[in-house]
Parts: structure tokens; sequence; C-alpha cells
């Protein structure tokens, strides 16, 4: 067995070479407070080390977590609840995704799964340790499940949930991608129109004179302004996008925005409807792993990320906990409409209120598709009239200047 050793190492984690039962080459992670230790636990899980060296931490560790997109995390979930679901115990799949996983950015995942379950921690502990950075709605699924014993159906609900958001997601990307283009394209046309080509006729500003329109004026200063000063727009640009990247960072600026987002025509009907398509599906998920309304409604409020939204589900937890139905607290804040309070209330009535839940949480998810899909056909001939409009005024306004140059000249 080789050794070697690490500038940029965890004296209680070890990664290895070992040959399984089969003779094929595996490699992982294990954690241990010694090498001797971790030979004797590779030893125990039925391995033959072959090299054992102090695992590396810091870049190239965060390198691999930040690799975790959202489909690779989807995978884990998904990969966890086949086992789970055809009866493998839970710390057999994870030593089995391990090793299927080995040299890949997974493979750490569920090699840290696997050595917090050998230290006695919980799954959903380990799943925490993991640095897998699953959104909460989905680990408080998870916790909520394995703390009922019923983990299989929880991480399956995990998933499903999971899936469902990065469909969404991915048709939210894929509907942006045109108008995106379209915006950056026309903004990037009028901003080099201004640059280079206004810039051209500033003379047009010594020989007109006071006869220049003032539209013809204003454009061809800010033109050679911005020609002879490049650097300064570039920098006023940028302090810009700092600033605004600061103020989203605090949390009035985050929901001062909120706030101008939920007000705007159709955006802000599609935000709100998204938020409680997103939190009845949650809900819902929670009672149908059979964690009471209570409890559901408090995990339920880390699936919501406006912050009017949740304080206002925060009011019908409440209300809920102080005796009022759901139905009624709900209607009282204003969050569901007419048909969505028939279906809770049918559903508190029959004892089905999970199951409508989810049946309401489709409907508003169909009914946001369609609000955001009017919202892009909207947002399209508007890009295309204010970017048209914008050249229009520009080569008027070159235009207008020619032209009183010329009865100047006359």
């Amino acid at each position: 067995m080789q050794q070697k050793s690490s500038i940029l190492t965890d004296a209680s984690s070890f990664d290895y070479q070992a040959t399984n039962p089969q003779g094929a080459l595996v490699r992982g992670r294990v954690e241990a407070p010694s090498e001797q230790v971790a030979f004797r636990r590779l030893r125990d899980q039925g391995l033959v080390p072959v090299e054992i060296v102090p695992a590396r931490v810091g870049l190239a560790e965060e390198r691999n977590d930040r690799r975790l997109t959202l489909g690779m995390r989807k995978q884990v979930l998904q990969e966890l609840a086949t086992l789970l679901q055809a009866g493998v115990p839970l710390s057999e799949a994870l030593q089995s995704l391990r090793q299927g996983h080995a040299d890949t950015p997974l493979g750490d995942v569920f090699s840290r799964m696997y050595d917090g379950l050998r230290r006695g921690d919980t799954f959903s502990q380990a799943l925490e340790k993991s640095r897998l950075e699953l959104p909460p709605d989905i680990r408080q699924i998870i916790r909520a499940g394995e703390s009922r014993g019923e983990l299989a159906e929880a991480v399956g609900l995990a998933l499903e949930q999971m899936a469902y958001m990065e469909a969404n997601r991915q048709e939210l990307r894929n509907a942006l991608i045109y108008p995106a283009i379209l915006v950056i394209t026309g903004v990037a046309a009028v901003a080099l129109i201004f640059a280079l080509v206004v810039p051209r006729f500033s003379r047009l500003l010594e020989q007109g004179g006071d006869a220049i329109p003032w539209l013809s004026r204003v454009v061809l200063s800010l033109g050679l302004y911005m020609h002879d000063h490049w650097l300064v727009v570039l920098g006023a640009v940028a302090v810009m996008g700092v600033l605004i990247w600061g103020l989203l960072q605090q949390v009035s600026g985050r929901r001062f925005l909120e706030a101008g987002l939920l007000r705007a025509p159709l955006f802000g009907a599609w935000m709100h409807q998204t938020q409680m398509a997103r939190w009845t599906r949650t809900l819902g998920s929670l009672l149908a792993s059979h964690v009471s309304l209570s409890q559901a409604l408090s995990l339920s409020l880390d699936a919501v990320s406006v912050s009017s939204v949740r304080k206002k589900l925060e009011n019908v937890h409440a209300q809920v906990r102080g005796g009022e139905r759901l139905t009624e607290s709900l209607e009282a804040q204003g969050l569901i409409d007419p048909m969505g309070a028939n279906l809770l209330r049918v559903g508190e009535q029959s004892s089905a209120l999970a199951s409508m839940l989810l049946a309401l949480a489709k409907v508003y998810n169909d009914q946001s598709r369609q609000r955001m899909k009017r919202f892009l056909l909207l947002l399209e001939p508007v890009a295309i009239l204010f970017i048209g409009a914008s050249i229009g005024v520009l080569m008027v306004a070159i235009m207008l200047a020619i032209t009183s140059v010329s009865d100047i000249a006359l």
C-alpha cells in the first residue's frame, strides 16, 4: 500500500483506492481519525485498500461542489429513490452509489452521506453535511418522511418536486431566450449608433448653430460625449450595476423590488401564482407524507421566496393554529381565488386536503404557464417597438440636423 502526503489536507478524512470483492478498482473517501483506522474500516466493508492518502480540501473540492447543477442534484435523488424503493438498505444504497460514481462530483456527495451515516448521523443530517445544497422545501419533505419511517416515499416525493422545479425553470429559460437576444442586440445596436455613427455628424452642431432643432442638438451632443468619454460611460454603467447588485443583497432592497414586481401588470399575477403553485404542491406533499397540518404549514414556508407572500402565509399558519379553517384563512389573506377556495373546501370536508392541494398546484402551474406566455407575447412586440422607436428617433434627429444645415446654406 502506497502512502502520500499533501499540503492541504483534512486529518479526519482520507481518499482511498481499493479493490472490491469483484476485483474492480474503486475510489472514495472515508472519515477516520487516523490512516490505520481508515484501513480497518475499509477492510470491514469488504474492500482491499491499495492506496490511502489524507483527503485534499479547499479549492478543488469547492469547484466540484459548484459543478453540481440542478439536474445532477435531481439525479442524486433519482438514483437513491430507485434503490430505496427497491428495498435496498440505505447504507448499502449509499455505498453502491459512491462506488458507482467514483471520481465524479456525485461520488464525493455520496461518500459524505455514507460517512455521515457511519458516524451515527441521521440521513437528513448526513444530507445537510454532503453539501448537495437542495432547496429548503425539498429538505423539509425528506426530513418529515424520515421522521415517520417513510424515507423511500419521501425521497420519491422530493424527486417529483425537483423534477417539477427543473421543468418550470427550463421552460422559463427557453421562453426567455428569444426576448433576451432581441433586447440585448437592440440595445447594442442603439449604443453603437450613438457611439460610432452619430459623432460623424457632430460638425453639424458647429455649422447649424441655433438653427438646429433641440432634438438633433441633444442626440448629437450625447453621441459626441459617448464617443469622447467612452471609458466614463462604461464606468458609470459598471457602478450602476454594482449598486443595483448591492441593493438586491439587502433584505429591504429585495422587498422593494418584489413589491414593485407584484404590482406590475401580468408579471405580478404570474409571480404570485408561481409562488402559490409551489407552496400548495409542497404543502400537499407534506400532508401526503402524514405530516400534521400545523407542522406542514410551518415547513412549507421554505418553498416561498417572496417575503410579502411568506408573511401572509405566516398569518395563515397562526390563524389555523388558532382554530380557523385553512380555506377561510387563505381567502382572508387574498392568497387564493374562488376556484382554489372551492377545491380546498371540498378537500377539507372530504378529508382529501392533500390530493386537492396537489390538484390546485397543477391548476396554478398551468395558469402560471399561460400568464408567462401572454407576458412574453407582449414583451416581444414592446421590445421591437422600443428598439425601432429609438433607432427612428436617432435617424430623424440626424436628418433634421442635415436639412437644417442645408436650409442655412441655401
